[in-house]
């Protein structure tokens, strides 16, 4: 063989090991891509096992992808919270069944293609008695750390102004397990939790909210062909009714065993299911609508009796108090006013600090006993000074809550004219001919000056029939 054959032959060996290294590096890398994927405890959307394998409906279509796009799926099992963090800091390529939000979209990129909706459900222990979100007030519930649910949750009891006692968990297990054992009235739960409906421990409400489209989530700006091959699969999918998609939908949401005698039923089933559906959440919303409005006008008329209860005690001429346990909840202006307080100062103070040394043992037991009728004291004003009152007290419902309500009256003017009548009806010096009084300074008035100072009374003259017949004899009659 000559020189220059061997040449080529040559040549050709070497071109042929640079193109196979070249596809088998090209194929190694396809079939060598690690992509790190974060689960957490939400079945049946994601969750591990008795064997602590990753399963759930996210799982079973991360598998089918990554066997068509040569992937090597690594499931890392942790906390929802944990699991979001690590996406953000780029310890996890992918993250499953996360809702989509405004504040996530700071950070994170959303695959177009929705896997599933689900929406939040309040679920509480079989004998409660809770049946809507207004019976959660001053109630203990149990929600997921960072969980979008729990948020939601939040915000509505917020735009309720319903004040709940919220503990967050690592997991919907936690939750379920503080529900269970009493350490919860109510857990935050989506409608998508399996497990729930074999519970005998807990029972589901009608307390329902937050629709939710679930979907896959990467770090913002990176792994865009993660999102896009998951896309495209999708996609697919969703056009067949024995695709992947579809079959993992039917196994993990849940369907109900049809009986096999009733083959017809095979065909009407879903039809039948998704109707069904409809009309029981169409139901609830109606259901929740009417609870929130009659819940609205409730409040709309309470505020409205508030209001004018507030005006009318404002415009009183008495005073008006509203005390619980001795303790003064509210206070009208005229009272303010006759105490030389602000209303603001009042509210707080004990009842019987506005009541003078002496007489407040005596207004301590008046109230402890409940006496209504009316009593007079010496009331206390801020300066020191003291002055007579009448106070009369009622038991009274006031913004649901059982309270005392006392009307006090100013005596001060009403004890001066008794002081003046007493000076009137006492023995009066008085002129045994002219008949005029002598006044408290030493000086002589008319009978009728006098009785006018002293008593506001006005007089009219006339004369008798004895002294017309005296004084006017040919005008008597």
């Amino acid at each position: 063989m000559d020189s220059y054959k061997l040449c080529k032959i040559r040549n050709f060996v070497f071109l042929f090991s640079v193109f196979f290294i070249f596809v088998n590096a090209s194929y190694a890398d396809q079939t060598d891509k690690v992509v790190r994927i974060g689960i957490y405890n939400n079945h049946p959307l994601v969750s591990k096992n008795a064997k602590g394998e990753p399963q759930g409906l996210f799982v079973d279509l991360i598998n089918k992808v990554a066997a068509q796009e040569h992937w090597e799926p690594v499931f890392i099992f942790d906390t929802f919270s944990n699991c979001l963090q690590r996406l953000r800091n780029n310890e996890l390529d992918l993250m499953t069944a996360i809702a989509h939000t405004e504040k996530r979209d700071a950070f994170l990129d959303f695959s177009e293609e929705i896997v599933c909706t689900i929406w939040g459900v309040v679920y509480v222990q079989p004998k409660s008695q809770i049946q809507s979100i207004f019976d959660l007030d001053g109630k203990k519930v149990a929600i997921m750390k960072k969980g979008i649910f729990g948020r939601g949750f939040k915000k509505l009891c917020k735009d309720f102004n319903i004040n709940c006692i919220f503990l967050e968990t690592p997991s919907q297990n936690v939750s379920l397990d503080m529900l269970k054992e009493g350490k919860v009235d109510a857990a935050i739960f989506n409608n998508a939790f399996k497990e729930l409906y074999n519970e005998t421990g807990i029972k589901e409400t009608s307390i329902i909210y937050s629709p939710l489209k679930i979907a896959f989530a990467v770090p913002k700006g990176k792994h865009s062909q993660l999102l896009e091959s998951l896309d495209a699969n999708l996609r697919e999918w969703k056009k067949g009714n024995n695709s992947v998609y579809s079959q993992s939908l039917k196994k993990w949401l849940g369907t109900i065993e049809v009986p096999k005698k009733y083959i017809p039923l095979w065909l009407l089933y879903p039809f039948l299911v998704t109707i069904g559906i409809i009309i029981i959440a169409i139901l609830w919303v109606i259901t929740l609508r009417n609870q929130i409005t009659e819940r609205r006008k409730v409040q709309e008329a309470l505020l409205d009796s508030e209001n004018r209860f507030q005006s009318l005690s404002d415009a009183a001429f008495e005073g008006i108090l509203i005390t619980e346990k001795g303790n003064i909840l509210d206070a009208n202006s005229t009272l303010a006013k006759m105490f030389d307080y602000s209303a603001e100062e009042l509210v707080g103070m004990k009842a019987d600090a506005l009541a003078a040394k002496d007489a407040r043992e005596e207004v301590q037991d008046k109230i402890l006993s409940g006496y209504e009728k009316p009593y007079e004291i010496l009331g206390l004003k801020k300066d020191g000074s003291t002055f007579p009152i009448e106070a009369q007290a009622k038991m009274f419902t006031y913004k649901g809550r059982q309270v005392r309500v006392t009307a006090i009256r100013d005596l001060t003017e009403q004890k001066k004219a008794e002081e003046e009548i007493k000076t009137l009806i006492g023995i009066l010096p008085i002129c045994s001919f002219c008949k005029n009084i002598r006044n408290d300074e030493g000086y002589y008035q008319q009978i009728e000056e006098y009785i006018h100072e002293h008593s506001g009374v006005d007089f009219s003259h006339t004369v008798c029939p004895d002294c017309m017949k005296k004084h006017y004899p040919e005008y008597e009659m």
